[in-house]
């Protein structure tokens, strides 16, 4: 449990930091007029108040010249008071801040259709086909430098102790730099040393603004780690980069990886492995004197260490896992790891930037409402019973424990956790099997009477004398109406993921989420899997972020799994199975067959129940099953309001 040296002070330039984590940038809300929110404010804060050496910032305009606002802006002093008041809050935990500065997404805004983006050339679009870019102007290009020196003195007027530069991701900054998108035959093309002319001119004009004395980071893109397609960045070109930058003069190098054409590659999802990032810092950090800031799955305390005592990089970058948990870093030093909250790699963190809404954690309801849902003590204890011990039943057993209720916790099954389970038994699904060991241990802690292998009746529940209950049954697979589905070789997609791993021939009745993930963990140590969709394609319900989409794609892409789309499974019999595809039916042997067909809420208590206590809330969704965040988010609101 030796983590010294990730508590030991670093220098970026004239910044001193007091330990070598900070939290890595992610996506602001804004004020109407582009300024620093007081949400966003209080949200920062509760991370400095965790521990961390500093606060990087999500990306700041500097201008709304060339693309509709997308983020925060910095162009005028009327941005710079609440800049301020941050930088003041965040000061008082002895956290830096370092504000992001973007010269715009470029080809990579989603904003505003209507309104065609600025890039380096005339390219396509990413969310919009067929819209094309308008590329920059030379006079363009000299007013775009110019802004950006004047938001970075802004930044610095505000009290900023640094700025990093947005030069990573597909983002405009890299756009310029990188061939497939930069075909300019002017100053601004061809050449490396031109691709990178732009990025050079706004350090040495930040230079100018600010002086020699305020550090400069910044963020680039080692790899697009796209393999052999043309036109990306590759490692070889990324530590050539390297080695410009501090020629010109930057303080510290944020080593990223991927692009939104690999984006699970730069945002970490569930199923890519820690520190994933690692071997661009360190090949970057071996070519460089200056400080090399790295990232990538590192939420492992000792993972986090090793990066720093290896020498891989000077300073660990945590982003979504300080979403997650704003006290990771206090807990570490404090060698509590085992009250670290996991992220569990979902990104529905992202998903509210895409659609105006407030940021949100799918395991930590706190998040961007850090002062609105104080958990306070019961004035009068109750007598609560929580039915079903999925992760939103088991959310409000703890938060009604922890308030002081006297809280008994019913599960049908002889183990808690639900679904969540099976979600978590594939090896590349740990995230997910960490966060349910984690919500067993906080019930455990919590004093709540856990009862396993009880199934809750209507009858028995109005009998009772609990004076509320929340009703968390959770859901149940959906088994179609198909001959020989009550075989000894069928198996619900939970059975077959939790139970011994299967060998010889595997069929997989349904393409979707759970149906796919499946198949990749049967795929591991089966014969043959073959997965049978009723669509047209699969993953076609998936409601999943774009990074994680790529991911899992992927994973089948690489893997031996046979599908088979448009088809209907009709018959299974005795090491066989029949399904029907365009007219024609195809035998198919196989030893196994596990139905993932989805599922179905469990709610038939609720019209029973739901007038009859003095307390009493359902949890579970309408109509169909929800996701870890919709229920982790409607029992922690039953547990502190019970």
């Amino acid at each position: 449990m030796a983590t010294n040296e990730l508590f030991t002070r670093v220098n970026i330039g004239k910044m001193r930091l007091k330990n070598r984590i900070i939290m890595c940038p992610m996506g602001n809300k804004t004020d109407p007029d582009g300024g620093v929110q007081e949400r966003n404010i209080d949200y920062f804060v509760e991370r400095a108040k965790g521990g961390c050496g500093a606060i990087f910032t999500g990306a700041f305009m500097c201008t709304e010249e060339f693309e509709t606002r997308g983020c925060n802006v910095i162009y005028n002093f009327s941005h710079v008071d609440r800049l301020n008041l941050l930088v003041d809050k965040v000061h008082e935990y002895d956290c830096k801040l370092v504000v992001q500065l973007t010269a715009g997404l470029g080809r990579m805004g989603y904003t505003d259709p209507t309104r065609p983006p600025y890039s380096a050339s005339d390219t396509e679009t990413f969310y919009f086909k067929g819209v094309r870019c308008k590329p920059f102007s030379v006079e363009q290009i000299h007013y775009m430098v110019k802004a950006m020196g004047n938001s970075a003195m802004l930044c610095k007027r505000a009290g900023a102790d640094a700025i990093e530069l947005h030069c990573y991701g597909g983002y405009l900054i890299d756009q310029f730099q990188t061939a497939l998108w930069n075909t300019r035959t002017d100053e601004y093309g061809g050449s490396l040393e031109n691709r990178m002319r732009f990025t050079m001119e706004i350090i040495a004009e930040i230079r100018k603004t600010c002086g020699d004395d305020f550090p400069i980071i910044v963020k680039f893109c080692a790899t697009h780690a796209m393999g052999d397609k043309p036109g990306y960045h590759d490692l070889a070109e990324g530590l050539e980069m390297a080695k410009m930058y501090e020629k010109a003069g930057v303080d510290a190098l944020h080593v990223d990886v991927g692009c939104y054409d690999a984006w699970y590659k730069a945002i970490t999802t569930c199923y890519n492995k820690e520190g994933h990032q690692l071997f661009a810092a360190k090949a970057v950090k071996e070519i460089v004197s200056i400080p090399v800031i790295t990232q990538g799955k590192l939420a492992d305390p000792e993972k986090a260490n090793a990066v720093i005592k290896d020498g891989i990089a000077d300073i660990v970058g945590l982003g979504h896992q300080m979403l997650t948990d704003p006290y990771w870093v206090q807990k570490v030093k404090a060698g509590r790891y085992e009250d670290i909250v996991p992220c569990i790699g979902c990104n529905e963190c992202m998903f509210p930037s895409r659609n105006g809404q407030y940021r949100h954690c799918a395991v930590n309801p706190l998040c961007y409402h850090e002062k609105d849902y104080p958990i306070i003590p019961a004035a009068e204890p109750k007598k609560v019973l929580v039915i079903g011990g999925g992760p939103g039943g088991m959310t409000a057993a703890r938060v009604a424990a922890e308030r002081g209720h006297n809280v008994t916790l019913w599960e049908k099954e002889s183990f808690l956790g639900g679904n969540m389970v099976a979600a978590g038994a594939p090896d590349f699904k740990i995230d997910v099997k960490k966060y349910e060991e984690y919500l067993i241990r906080k019930v455990r802690e919590a004093g709540v009477n856990v009862v396993l292998n009880k199934t809750a009746t209507s009858q028995e529940v109005l009998r009772s004398e609990f004076d509320a209950v929340i009703l968390a049954a959770g859901s149940r697979n959906f088994i179609p109406k198909i001959k020989g589905i009550d075989g000894a070789n069928v198996l619900t997609a939970n059975e077959a993921m939790c139970g011994s791993p299967l060998t010889g021939k595997v069929l997989v009745i349904g393409g979707g989420l759970v149906g796919m993930e499946a198949a990749l963990q049967f795929d591991e140590t089966a014969e043959k899997v073959t997965v049978v969709e009723v669509a047209d394609e699969i993953l076609k319900t998936l409601e999943e972020n774009l990074n994680n989409t790529q991911a899992l794609h992927n994973m089948i892409e690489n893997s031996q799994v046979d599908i088979v789309t448009s088809a209907s499974v009709t018959e299974i019999g005795d090491g066989y199975a029949v399904y029907e595809k365009e007219g024609k039916t195809v035998r198919v042997d196989c030893d196994t067959v596990v139905v993932a067909a989805g599922y179905r809420s469990n709610n038939e208590m609720d019209d029973d129940l739901w007038d009859k206590f003095d307390f009493y809330r359902n949890i579970v969704p309408e109509k169909a099953p929800g996701k870890i965040v919709q229920v982790v988010h409607a029992g922690f609101h039953a547990g502190r309001l019970v």
